[in-house]
C-alpha cells in the first residue's frame, strides 16, 4: 500500500513556506477542503497526483512529505530590514513565477554572485582593451608623433594611477568602481558617480525584459536603493520596473496605484490577506489608494473625486 500524508508534516511544510490553506490549494489544484482533511487527518487515502503536486509546491520529496525521510533542521530564523520597495518587488516577483518568497531569497546568494561575477568580467574585458588600446598609442606617438599632435603621457591618454586602481578594483571583487573615489569619477545620467555594477545590472534587466514588453515596462521607478560604503544612495537598476505588470493587475490597471505599489508607498505586507482575492478588488485599490494618501499626503493622481472625510474616517478605522 502506498504510503499516506503525514498530516502533521504537511501543516509543518506549509506554515513553514508562508503559504495559507487558500494559497496551496491555488498553487496545486487540489481543493482547500481536500488539504484541510488531510492536515486534521479526516482524509482516508491521497492518490499520487495529490502527493507530487504538494510535494512540488512545498519544495520537498514525495518521501520527506510522507514522513518516509527527515526534513532536515539545518535552518535558522533570519531577520534583516528591507526597504518596502525591495519587500514589494520579492511579493510581486514571487507572484509573477509562482514560487514562495522564501526560495527567491535562498536563491539571492546565488544569484548576486552570477551578477557580480559577470560585472567583474566584464570590467576585466574592458580594461584589457583599454592596455591594450592605449600601448598602442604609444606605440604609435613614439613612431610618429607629428601625426598625432600630443607626446606620450599626456593628459589625453588614460590616467595610469586611474587604470592600476581598477586592477586593484577588480582582484579585490570590489563591484562599485575604484577602490578609492579619490581618482576623478565619470558623471551619469543621474547626475551621481559612475557604478560599473549598476550598469551592468541595469543593461542586462533591460535586455532580457526586452523580449517581452509588458503594459507597464515604461513606468519609471527606482526599486532598489543602496547605501555603499556611506557614500550616495546608489540606485540599482534606476528607473526600473520590477514586478510591473504584477503590480498594475493589483491596482485594476491603474498606473498611479500600480507606482504606488513599485516605489513601496502601499506595503503589501501590510495588506490584509483578503484583499489578494479576485472578488476584492474594488477593496484593495482603495486601500492601496489609502496607503498612497497616508504616504505622501496626497491622494492619488487619478482619483476622479476626491475621498470625503467620512470615507477616510472609514478607512481609518479598517486600515490604520
Amino acid at each position: 500500500m502506498a504510503k499516506q500524508i503525514d498530516r502533521e508534516r504537511l501543516k509543518k511544510l506549509r506554515e513553514r513556506a508562508g503559504f495559507t490553506l487558500d494559497d496551496l490549494a491555488k498553487k496545486t489544484g487540489v481543493s482547500r477542503d481536500t488539504i484541510h482533511r488531510i492536515e486534521r487527518g479526516r482524509q482516508s487515502g491521497t492518490h499520487g497526483r495529490t502527493q507530487d503536486v504538494l510535494a512540488k509546491a512545498l519544495g520537498v520529496s514525495i518521501d520527506q512529505l510522507t514522513g518516509g525521510a527527515p526534513i532536515g533542521s539545518g535552518e535558522s530564523e533570519f531577520s534583516v530590514r528591507m526597504a518596502n520597495t525591495n519587500r514589494n518587488a520579492l511579493e510581486l516577483i514571487s507572484r509573477r513565477y509562482n514560487v514562495t518568497s522564501r526560495l527567491i531569497l535562498e536563491l539571492a546568494p546565488f544569484l548576486f554572485t552570477l551578477a557580480a561575477e559577470a560585472s567583474l568580467e566584464r570590467r576585466q574585458r574592458v580594461l584589457s582593451a583599454l592596455q591594450d588600446a592605449r600601448a598602442a598609442l604609444r606605440a604609435a606617438k613614439s613612431d610618429a608623433p607629428y601625426l598625432l599632435g600630443s607626446e606620450p603621457g599626456s593628459r589625453e591618454e588614460p590616467a595610469e594611477e586611474a587604470i592600476e586602481r581598477e586592477v586593484q578594483a577588480i582582484a579585490a571583487r570590489y563591484l562599485f568602481g575604484p577602490i578609492s573615489w579619490d581618482v576623478p569619477v565619470v558623471a551619469i545620467d543621474n547626475g551621481g558617480h559612475f557604478n560599473p555594477f549598476e550598469k551592468h545590472l541595469y543593461e542586462t534587466f533591460r535586455s532580457l525584459t526586452a523580449l517581452s514588453n509588458g503594459e507597464a515596462a515604461q513606468a519609471r521607478v527606482s526599486p532598489l536603493e543602496w547605501d555603499v560604503r556611506g557614500g550616495p544612495d546608489w540606485q540599482i537598476v534606476e528607473n526600473l520596473a520590477i514586478g510591473a505588470d504584477e503590480a498594475l493587475e493589483l491596482a485594476g490597471g491603474r498606473r498611479d496605484l500600480a507606482e504606488a505599489l513599485l516605489r513601496g508607498w502601499a506595503p503589501l505586507h501590510k495588506m490584509p490577506p483578503a484583499l489578494a482575492d479576485d472578488e476584492a478588488k474594488e477593496e484593495r485599490i482603495n486601500w492601496i489608494r489609502y496607503q498612497y494618501l497616508c504616504d505622501r499626503g496626497d491622494p492619488p493622481d487619478q482619483d476622479e473625486e476626491p475621498i470625503s472625510e467620512e470615507q477616510l474616517a472609514e478607512w481609518d478605522r479598517k486600515w490604520s
